[in-house]
């Protein structure tokens, strides 16, 4: 990984430097960042995020070996470490948070397609004649009864059922003919 690096070093003295302290400090990086995260590949990725932070301070840095710099590469990687460890409970929250009968593709796919077909079907409804519309309206929305709809209309309770039923024919009629189009 050291040679991902070093061509990011223009200086060449900068560039030994950040090698030495690359070959120096890895190891108790790696040990530091687990014994935080309980992950190997969190752990690495902490460490690689301490050493792109050593990229942008490096000119700061003195001595590889000296107790300052080990202090800001342990100090550094801790931070790492922590950050990775309060994103990951952010992201446990988060899941934690989710409705446990969270939808699969399948039942989003289900609705839709529901909601497309009500959605055409309001709009047949509303394109049916005044009288129609209202005995739908009626019947089915208002629940009113069918003998009620009769003197309202003046027409026989079975005549009130004939046209109901006529219009869900004529409206079931429209919906299979767009799903044989479609």
């Amino acid at each position: 990984m050291l040679a991902f690096y070093t061509p990011l070093i223009a200086d060449e003295t900068e560039q030994d430097k950040f090698t030495a302290i690359y070959e120096a400090y890895y190891p108790l990086m790696l040990k530091i960042a687990e014994s935080i995260l309980h992950d190997p590949a969190r752990a690495e990725d902490a460490v690689q995020e301490t050493f792109l932070y050593i990229l942008k301070v490096l000119p700061n840095i003195g001595e590889p070996e000296s107790p300052r710099t080990k202090a800001l590469v342990c100090k550094s990687v801790s931070h790492a470490a922590l950050d990775i460890c309060r994103s990951r409970k952010r992201e446990q929250k988060v899941v934690q948070d989710l409705p446990e009968d969270l939808p699969g593709p399948e039942d989003i796919a289900a609705r839709l397609e529901r909601q497309d077909r009500m959605s055409r079907l309001k709009r047949y409804i509303l394109e049916l004649p005044a009288e129609e519309r209202e005995m739908l309206e009626l019947f089915y929305f208002s629940k009113l009864k069918a003998q009620d709809i009769g003197a309202l209309y003046h027409i026989s309770t079975k005549t009130v059922y004939n046209r109901l039923h006529a219009i869900t024919n004529k409206l079931q009629q429209r919906m299979k003919g767009d799903e044989q189009i479609g």
